[in-house]
């Protein structure tokens, strides 16, 4: 964030360690196996692999009138193989590595890094064992591309790589939901499938109709949920009906230097309070005299002492108090979303936290009725509202040389936010599952507060 005066990973699939496989080869496998039950993950891949030739086979047919292939060959590359298939010609594993995953239509081949030291090793330690299954699931994608004719279509890179995480996401609904009789994939899983999103995004920067763009992590995470929630037809329209895309481009050198990212903290020049008035700015613009500038106040602990009456805490670490027109965030619970291990430096988590405890207030001017998961999905929707906001445009006539503007890569900071901060389970229904939050924080981004009101009509 600043205020003005996975490379992405190319994923594809392949099973098992060092030694290349026809996919039909394991479908005849009776076990179902669960990520928590795996120890390992060439085992886990390889069923996977299977369960999407099975799902293939049924889907390619439904949706597009074809009769689906079994992929040629999936592999796992590891140092010592001598000879890796690559797009015309045998590739080294040092290629592998730079790519992370691959597929390629010559010889319908999908080779990835199947290294114990490797990019997607490194990931599944970090996020859980359904990383390379979900990374199969997306190459898979792209083999459909191939047999439907798409890739011939010359369409800009980004454009087929959010139809297969489009794919991507209406596997892992499948794998999660009981549809598999060989994978069975938990509420973990899917969890660690969209923070594995994050991961393989374009570099913060990068123009995502540029080359070989794939797309920040707010436009891949939307990607998938559509295919999570509304199936492979949905994601086969995608080509020719584009999700929108949001800015991933540096606004200046200086932003760039910095990654796109303030320091930590609650004094001036810190993330806290440029995100507090410009959260007051964009409600005070929204609702006009109606809305009473909020004071944010950063405390040790949220205890009942915390407020002179009512605390109203809408997610872990924020709190709105109606009696004393404040909004208070636990410092260390705004520290751990701020040093995030996947992103690093993640000021613009520390920027959604706040912004739900404004919705909050927001909420209450407006005389919502909403009660626990439906107000607390509004509340993400009106913190995406802010966050549309917060991208580039022209300033109002108010703001002057105060205007605060949203980094590259800050959606995709809120989104892990939203994600870190969600229901465990997708049944508990408290303040809404990873995927939940996210849909909703996305509706407003794209949709502004106009795109919420119907929400808090409910």
């Amino acid at each position: 964030m600043s205020r003005i005066a996975l490379a992405a990973i190319v994923v594809v699939v392949a099973p098992l360690a060092a030694c290349g496989t026809r996919p039909d080869a394991v479908a005849e496998r009776a076990d179902r196996l669960s990520s928590s039950a795996v120890a390992d993950a060439d085992d886990l891949a390889e069923a996977a692999v299977a369960d999407l030739e099975a799902w293939w086979s049924v889907e390619l047919p439904a949706v597009y009138g074809l009769a689906w292939e079994p992929v040629a060959t999936v592999l796992g590359a590891t140092p010592d193989l001598l000879t890796i298939p690559g797009c015309g010609e045998p590739i080294g594993y040092p290629e592998v590595v730079e790519f992370g995953a691959v597929y390629c239509p010559d010889d319908d081949s999908i080779v990835y890094d199947a290294g114990p030291d490797g990019f997607l090793a490194e990931l599944t330690a970090q996020v859980g064992p359904a990383t390379v299954p979900v990374v199969l699931a997306h190459e898979y994608g792209h083999a459909v591309q191939e047999r439907a004719g798409e890739l011939a279509r010359g369409l800009p890179v980004v454009y087929g790589e959010q139809q297969a995480d489009c794919f991507a996401g209406a596997w892992m609904r499948r794998v999660t939901t009981g549809g598999s009789a060989l994978v069975d994939f938990t509420d973990h899983d899917l969890r660690a499938a969209l923070v594995a999103m994050i991961a393989v995004r374009d570099p913060i920067g990068t123009d995502p109709l540029s080359g070989n763009g794939h797309g920040s992590a707010f436009d891949r995470i939307g990607a998938f949920q559509e295919g999570y929630r509304d199936g492979v037809e949905r994601c086969a329209e995608l080509l020719d009906d584009p999700l929108p895309l949001v800015p991933n481009e540096f606004l200046s050198e200086v932003d760039a230097r910095n990654d796109g990212d303030l320091p930590f903290g609650f004094d001036e020049g810190a993330i806290g309070p440029l995100v507090a008035d410009t959260l007051n700015g964009y409600w005070g613009f929204e609702l006009g005299e109606r809305f009473e500038p909020l004071v944010l106040v950063p405390i040790d602990d949220l205890g009942d002492d915390a407020c002179a009456g009512d605390l109203v805490e809408p997610v872990t670490g924020v709190a709105w108090c109606g009696a004393e027109g404040t909004v208070l965030v636990e410092q260390e619970a705004a520290r751990r979303l701020y040093d995030d291990p996947i992103e690093g430096r993640a000021d613009f988590a520390v920027g959604y936290l706040l912004a739900v405890g404004w919705a909050e207030a927001v909420q209450s001017l407006l005389g919502s009725d909403l009660e626990g998961e439906a107000r607390a999905l509004a509340n993400d929707c009106l913190a995406g509202a802010y966050g549309l906001d917060m991208l580039p445009r022209p300033p109002r006539p108010d703001e002057g040389d105060g205007l605060g503007a949203a980094s590259p890569g800050d959606l995709d900071e809120a989104a892990l936010a939203a994600i870190r901060l969600a229901d465990a389970g997708v049944d508990d229904d408290v303040v809404g599952s990873p995927v939940e939050k996210t849909t909703r924080f996305r509706t407003g981004v794209l949709g502004g507060f106009d795109a919420c009101r119907p929400l808090l009509d409910d």
